[in-house]
């Protein structure tokens, strides 16, 4: 899926009434544990987990926070 404008945005999760933001706490949990909360409209294990070096998904997490919509 895109990332683009995802961090900041407000997801809406498979069995959570309300949306969540996609914060770099959320964004990070969505690394390292894909399934911990899935998208409405992907499917389960569509992302598989990353085994990253600290400094690695911080480098990530900056990226991601880049792609914003225009």
């Amino acid at each position: 899926p895109s990332l683009l404008g995802v961090h900041g945005s407000m997801r809406k999760i498979k069995g959570m009434d309300k949306p969540v933001l996609a914060d770099d706490a959320y964004i990070l949990e969505s690394i390292r544990t894909p399934n911990a909360k899935v998208v409405e409209g992907y499917p389960e294990n569509y992302m598989p987990p990353y085994q990253l070096k600290k400094d690695e998904y911080q480098a990530l997490l900056l990226y991601i926070k880049t792609l914003k919509k225009k």
